[in-house]
């Protein structure tokens, strides 16, 4: 299962969170970033390993 986070943090952050195993990831245009991470990764340790107090989350729903 999937879930979608959506953090502000540093534009170095994108990289690190494809390191954590985001399957998809973008720069949004206020500047934050969301990504699509696999459930094995709590959010937690992403808020951890891009040193933020918290990230927001929801359900990774798929478009057509």
């Amino acid at each position: 299962m999937f879930y979608r986070i959506d953090v502000r943090a540093a534009h170095t952050s994108f990289d690190r969170l494809i390191e954590l195993g985001a399957i998809d990831a973008e720069v949004l245009p206020d500047g934050g970033i969301a990504a699509v991470m696999p459930d094995t990764v709590r959010p937690e340790q992403i808020a951890t390993a891009l040193q933020v107090d918290e990230v927001t989350t929801s359900p990774a729903v798929g478009r057509d």
